[in-house]
Formats: structure tokens, sequence, C-alpha cells
């Protein structure tokens, strides 16, 4: 297990040098890199703790138990930080006034961590003990997160275009893996599950990698649309998973192996093909659907409007309640270029092939 959670942790690093060398400028990139550093030391801290355990020693448990608690103390912080760096592009518009009172939260539960309230060792010398300094902690730390998540939800509200998406991705992300990871460890310190502590550097190796996705790829969706996605594959693996078994259990039963495998391989692979195919059609992932009630909403308005100017003024309002932005451009196709009253964009340029190929382009997408 110490093992694994110094690879999850180098993986972690691995990643957010990735993303920070594709455009080390960026500051939501900058503070991606700094909140994995300050990740990394928590699951160095937890796999020195799982070390110690095997040893035998209490001294080496509390002092990796307190100093994993104190690093731990400082997420909000860190979270605040990159919710900062979407609603905000430049590090001249954060506010020391706002983040002061995060960073104050995070001395206050490091110096709990460090108290005698917060862990001891039992008189007996055979285990550690957690009093009422612990729980304050967690009191405090959950409230945070919760906190976190709600102020994600109201900027949220308040953002559009990519960086809705951002905030919906990365800041809610980790303020929901914050509330997971501390829920599991007081869960499983109370009752005694040793297994429930374990799955937190699982959760935050999830988290990090759909959020490095998140805020690198070029094309990204809604919310909801990746989580029926993922939600679409996770039902086709586990349909096929129980139908395999329980058809190679028929299959073993009533044939020989190799019959067995070939009817069970032929059978569940063209099954799958097709539950892919329909499921998508179901769940409109292809867009469809969304397309064509686009079109007929373009239709009508056409229909109803006779007016030039106003039926790109209709046009122009439908398409940013569709795509979630602040203003559109609409652009006219003439001999060799496409214009409109104050752009250009020449068939010429050197950049119209690959905007062609991209499908979009925009300061964000670049950035990314």
């Amino acid at each position: 297990m110490p093992t694994l959670i110094l690879f999850i942790g180098i993986v972690s690093i691995a990643i957010s040098s990735i993303v920070l060398w594709a455009n080390p400028r960026r500051w939501l990139y900058q503070t991606f890199f700094i909140g994995t550093l300050l990740q990394a030391l928590w699951l160095i801290c937890v796999a020195a703790v799982i070390l110690a355990g095997d040893r035998s020693d209490l001294v080496g448990v509390e002092f990796w138990l307190r100093l994993n608690a104190a690093i731990s103390a400082f997420f909000p912080s860190g979270i605040w930080l990159v919710k900062e760096s979407i609603s905000n592009s430049h590090r001249t518009n954060l506010s020391l006034k706002k983040f002061l009172p995060w960073i104050t939260i995070g001395v206050v539960l490091s110096s709990f961590s460090y108290s005698r309230s917060f862990l001891h060792i039992a008189p007996t010398g055979e285990r550690l003990e957690r009093g009422y300094g612990y729980y304050l902690y967690q009191s405090v730390a959950i409230p945070a997160y919760l906190f976190l998540v709600i102020d994600v939800l109201n900027k949220t509200r308040r953002l559009v275009g990519i960086r809705r998406i951002e905030m919906q991705f990365l800041a809610l992300h980790l303020g929901i893996a914050g509330i997971a990871v501390t829920l599991l460890n007081t869960v499983g310190n109370i009752f005694g599950i040793a297994i429930l502590k374990r799955l937190g550097p699982l959760v935050i190796l999830f988290i990090h990698m759909a959020s490095a996705w998140a805020i690198t790829a070029h094309r990204i969706f809604d919310i909801r649309q990746v989580f029926i996605s993922l939600g679409q594959r996770l039902m086709i693996l586990v349909s096929l998973s129980f139908g395999t078994l329980g058809a190679a259990w028929f299959m073993r039963v009533e044939s020989s192996r190799y019959a067995a495998i070939f009817i069970i391989a032929s059978f569940f692979g063209a099954f799958g093909l097709w539950l892919d195919r329909r499921s998508r059609t179901w769940l409109d992932l292809d867009g469809v659907r969304k397309l064509a009630s686009a079109r007929a909403s373009l239709i009508g308005i056409e229909v109803q409007e006779a007016d030039p100017d106003e039926l790109k003024l209709k046009f122009s309002a439908l398409l940013r309640q569709e795509n979630q932005t602040t203003h559109t451009l609409l652009l006219s196709y003439s001999g060799d270029a496409h214009s409109s009253a104050t752009l250009t964009i020449l068939k010429s340029r050197p950049g119209y092939s690959a905007l062609c190929q991209m499908g979009w382009a925009t300061p964000e997408s670049l950035e990314r």
C-alpha cells in the first residue's frame, strides 16, 4: 500500500508538471501545480504513517499523523486559490483581504493538529488515542469545504462559457474530494475501518486526473454531459461483465470450454457494440436531439421574422443561450473571405485552414 500511495503522488506531480509546461504563464496551471505539490506532501505522510504502523512505531505514527493533518489544513485555501484563478485570469486581481481568512483557517487547524487533545499515545503505550481536538479539527474542516462548494455553485451561475465549465469541473471536484476524503478518514477512525482511510489516495488520484484533463482539453463539454458519458460506459461495462460471468457459468455446464469462449466472445462482442450505439442515442450523447432542437428554433425564428437585421439579432441571442456565452458575431461568406461589420477573415490567411480543422478557437481554448 505505501508503494501505491507514493506512486499516486509521483503520477500526480508528473501530470501537473505536464499541465504547467503546456502554458507556464497561466495562473490556473500555476495554482494547480502548487496544489499538487501540497497533495504529494500529504500522500508522503500517509505512506509514512502506514510504514511506521507496520513497524509498531507509535512515536513515528504520531509524528506523521500530526504532519499529515497540518498539511491538509491548507487544502481549503488551495482550493480557494484555484477557484479565484478560474474567476480571474490574472494574479493582480487576487484580493489578499479575501484570502486571509482561508490562510487563518489553515493556521488554526494546523495548531489543532499539534495539541495533545488532537492525538496522544495512550497511558498503556500500546495505541494512539484521539481527543476532542481531532473532532474539533474535523468540525472546522468539513464546513470549510462545504462553504467552498456552495460558493463555487453560486459563482458558477454568474460565469459563462469555458470559465463556467472549468469552475464546475475543477473547483467543484476539488471541494467534493476534500469532503469525501475528510469523511472517509473521520468515519474510518471512529469505527476503526482501515480500508475507508486508505480509499482517500485513490479518490485524490481520480479527481486529480479528471481535473487535469478538464483544464487542458481543447474541447470540454458541460459537466452533465461528461457524467452521462461516464455513466453510459459504466453501464455497458457492468452489463457485459455480469452477462459474461452468467453465460460462462451456464456454458461451462452445458458445453465444452472452447465452444463456450467462442460463443460468449461472439455474442457479447456484438451485444456490446449494439448497446453502445443504442445507449448513445437514448442519452443523446451524439447531440443529435440537441442540434435538432436548436435547428427547429432557428427555423421558427426565420419563419416569424422577415427583417434581416432583426433575424441576425435573434439568431445571435439563440446562439448565446445555447452556448452559454456573452456575445456572438455572425460572419457572412462572400468571395474569398468571411466578414461582418467589425471583422474579416480571409481564406488565404494561414490560420484559416487551422481554424476549420479545429472547429473553434477562443482565447481560453488557446490558453488550454
